[in-house]
C-alpha cells in the first residue's frame, strides 16, 4: 500500500485517548476483524519504512505518515501486535 493510500486508510481508523497515561498522552487504536487489514498494512509500514527512536528506555519504531502524527507498534511480531498507538508529531523538536 502506498503511503498516501495508507493515510487515507489510517484515517477510518478509531483511536482512543489513552486516559490510563495522562503523563504520556497518546491514543491508541486496537485491532480488530474490522480493521485488520488497514491495521496490518500500517504496522507492516512502520517497520519497513519507520526510523528508529528510544522512549523510556526501550527503542520502537515510529513512522510518520504526514498526518500530524508518528505511529509506533508494541512489538515486531505482527502475531503478537494488538495495540498500535500514535503522538502528535511536535514541529520543531526530532519529531518532525
Amino acid at each position: 500500500m502506498e503511503i498516501e493510500d495508507l493515510r487515507l486508510a489510517v484515517e477510518g481508523l478509531s483511536f482512543r485517548f489513552a486516559k490510563t497515561m495522562p503523563e504520556f498522552p497518546h491514543w491508541y487504536v486496537v485491532r480488530s476483524p474490522e480493521n485488520e487489514a488497514t491495521y496490518v498494512a500500517l504496522f507492516h509500514a512502520i517497520h519497513e519504512h519507520g526510523y528508529a527512536a528510544t522512549f523510556g528506555g526501550r527503542r520502537y519504531k515510529y513512522l510518520q505518515l504526514g498526518d500530524g502524527f508518528k505511529y509506533w507498534a508494541m512489538t515486531t511480531d505482527i502475531r503478537a501486535s494488538r495495540i498500535i498507538n500514535r503522538d502528535e508529531v511536535t514541529p520543531g523538536t526530532n519529531d518532525g
